[in-house]
């Protein structure tokens, strides 16, 4: 998905508003020549995954509230990461005045929906609704939806997402309209609530992604992760030592240093004078 919106971080870094609730999604065609990260600021950047907001990753690697923010901020400032804000102000420069507000919010609506992959939600119908229900309203929102409306307007980024809508709303109405599909999702959907699968991320093989992979691999030894944890316990950032205290001891099992830090500070948290 940062695909379909790689090019359009045009807007100054200076001119977004960073919130714990935006969604970071990394930035395919940065490049991190000349760009300095310490281990925390790639740390970080390796959770960004366009799913989790800022909020979700403070809480992965423990930082609070000032220094996660200013670990963003600077990650925006060379352009490392695409910020929600910066998606949505560019979508609404690049994008023909013909084509409504009302217009883009409908297609972005419709874009979640159809990435969540739920066949009744995306035709708007309850669970158990006759073929006629269905029929109805496959084919009100295939006329809202065709790209055929827009044919000679100039839709920008939401070009892309217009037609996965579209495919999306095919894809629905054919597998509901059989029965044989039909049933098969039925029992996918019960298969996922008995046991999740993960979600598969897509391969992203840029040279930014590849660049990553390698700081990734870095971070991982685990005596890196061992002296980021008692830089932070020296701090008395406990939580974000105790994040970098179980990565040492899972790279290295075998390590009893690294057991005993994770469950000194681990019980420091549970009950301070413990620990004492």
């Amino acid at each position: 998905q940062a695909k379909a919106y790689a090019g359009l971080s045009k807007v100054s870094p200076k001119e977004i508003t960073l919130d714990l609730q935006t969604v970071p999604k990394i930035n395919t065609n940065a490049s991190l020549t000349g760009v300095t990260l310490t281990p925390e600021d790639a740390f970080v950047l390796s959770r960004v995954n366009g799913v989790s907001s800022i909020a979700e990753i403070q809480k992965i690697v423990g930082f609070d509230k000032a220094r996660i923010l200013q670990v963003f901020q600077k990650l925006v400032d060379h352009k490392l990461v695409i910020l929600a804000e910066q998606v949505a102000v560019e979508e609404v420069v690049k994008t023909d005045k013909k084509i409504t507000n009302m217009v883009q919010k409908r297609i972005r609506q419709m874009f979640e929906l159809v990435e969540r992959g739920d066949h009744y939600t995306i035709l708007g119908v309850a669970k158990g609704s006759s073929a006629e229900v269905i029929e109805k309203a496959y084919f009100k929102l295939s006329k809202e939806f065709h790209p055929d409306r827009f044919f000679k307007e100039p839709l920008g980024p939401f070009k892309k997402m217009l037609e996965e809508v579209f495919n999306g709303i095919q894809e629905s109405y054919q597998v509901l309209s059989d029965p044989d599909l039909k049933k098969q999702y039925f029992q996918q959907q019960r298969q996922r609530k008995i046991a999740p699968e993960p979600v598969k991320k897509p391969i992203d093989n840029s040279p930014l992604a590849r660049r990553l992979k390698n700081v990734e691999y870095d971070l991982s030894s685990a005596s890196s992760q061992y002296e980021m944890g008692q830089k932070e316990e020296e701090k008395g950032n406990l939580k974000a030592a105790l994040n970098f205290y179980k990565m040492a001891a899972m790279f290295d099992g075998k390590n009893q240093v690294y057991k005993q830090a994770y469950i000194r500070v681990k019980d420091a948290l549970k009950d301070p004078l413990k620990a004492l």
